[in-house]
């Protein structure tokens, strides 16, 4: 079984938590520029836009935030893990800048996220998870060469191409 958290990237940075009070604002302002692990779970900051400013991120959390576009995360060029559970956008083409994106997390997605066709040329991308989205197609994503865990539960996939990807991906934990 996959357990991110015996990533190495977990033992290697410190994590930086922001919560809404203080305001976002200030609090952002108390975090060092070489931060590589921001944690804005549930902070109710609705631009991507101040977070762009810490160019080292490896590792950005932004679950349950009011973001509702990821344009411009593409400048977070060292970014290997994004958390975005329970987000507010349907387009994932600003994460196909993203070479070393090799965790996404956008399961629960509250918008109509249902294509996954930017996905397809992050090819260092070890664990995704789309479970509860609106997903009805891995197709993009079968050529994948480095998927070790798909999180698929609560889409509309058909069995049939949950069944190739499993054939084609036999390394591959599935969870649908």
């Amino acid at each position: 079984m996959v357990n991110e958290f015996d990533d190495p990237i977990f033992r290697s940075v410190e994590v930086h938590s922001l919560r809404a009070d203080p305001p976002f604002e200030e609090a952002l302002a108390e975090v060092p520029g070489d931060v590589r692990y921001l944690d804005c779970e549930g902070v109710p900051v609705a631009e991507l836009a101040p977070l762009l400013a810490f160019a080292g991120l490896r590792v950005l959390n932004i679950s349950g935030t009011k973001i509702s576009s990821l344009a411009g995360i593409e400048a977070l060029r060292e970014l290997e893990i994004l958390y975005a559970d329970f987000g507010l956008f349907s387009n994932l083409e600003p994460l196909t800048g993203l070479s070393r994106l090799r965790a996404l997390d956008v399961s629960c997605n509250l918008a109509d996220l249902a294509d996954v066709t930017p996905l397809a040329g992050i090819v260092g991308l070890e664990r995704l998870y789309l479970a509860h989205c609106d997903v009805v197609s891995i197709a993009p994503i079968m050529g994948s060469p480095s998927l070790r865990l798909l999180s698929l539960a609560g889409t509309a996939v058909p069995e049939a191409e949950i069944a190739r990807f499993r054939d084609a991906h036999p390394a591959c934990e599935l969870w649908s």
